[in-house]
């Protein structure tokens, strides 16, 4: 019997929470400028990614391809041909926002500034394997035993065995939790359906808590949660 392990009816998603140990807060990403941003008659269109799986929008004229959440400029009154391409691990899923195709092209005019979303969903692994995809937040590291998996940001692998998802913050940092398929303070370890030892977890599983940290000694750094 075939058995996935999956917060999101496909892939196992095992998210690792690294929180800063001394209270500034690491910032997100350069957004997107506000209203006004845009040159005198162009446009945003906005493209965003909800899915588990991955893959590319592209177009040809204006091209540009998105492998990620992206803003493109263009001019107002362009017709823009959208092309989903998911990757070999993931399956195109749908079409949303401004665009209501139900195929992996889509067709529209940009008059105004304009939101499309395009949702890959994972391709559900073989009988007595499992797909894993991990994202970690903050800054660290999470490596697999046996390999496949070893990234600071995003990565996914498939395996035929147990496997233990191992986190390792950088200096300065320390794990927080895990979240998606995993949970509990530490290594994970997950069992491919089918096979002999622990359970893999049950889906979907339950969102991790903060710990709370040691008292701060004299003269060191809180960490974020010691914060007012």
């Amino acid at each position: 019997m075939q058995r996935l392990v999956t917060a999101c009816a496909v892939l196992v998603t095992a998210c690792a929470v690294l929180a800063a140990a001394c209270g500034g807060s690491s910032g997100g990403g350069a957004g997107n400028g506000g209203a006004g941003s845009n040159g005198a008659g162009t446009v945003a269109l906005r493209i965003h990614f909800p899915g588990q799986g991955h893959g590319a929008v592209r177009s040809n004229s204006p091209a540009f391809e998105c492998t990620a959440d992206c803003t493109q400029n263009i001019s107002a009154g362009t017709h823009v041909h959208l092309a989903a391409v998911a990757d070999s691990a993931s399956q195109f899923g749908a079409w949303g926002g401004a665009c209501s195709s139900t195929s992996r092209g889509c067709d529209l005019t940009v008059s105004a500034d304009a939101d499309v979303t395009v949702r890959f969903d994972g391709q559900p692994a073989p009988q007595g394997q499992v797909s894993l995809a991990v994202v970690v937040n903050g800054q660290g590291n999470v490596a697999s035993r046996p390999p496949g998996i070893d990234c600071g940001q995003a990565c996914h692998a498939t395996f035929t065995a147990a496997v233990d998802l191992i986190p390792t913050p950088q200096a300065g940092w320390q794990f927080d939790g895990w979240g998606g398929g995993c949970t509990g303070p530490g290594a994970c370890h997950l069992t491919p359906p089918g096979q002999a030892g622990q359970a893999s977890p049950s889906s979907p599983p339950s969102s991790p808590s903060r710990p709370r940290p040691p008292p701060t000694a004299p003269g060191s750094c809180p960490t974020p949660s010691e914060l007012p």
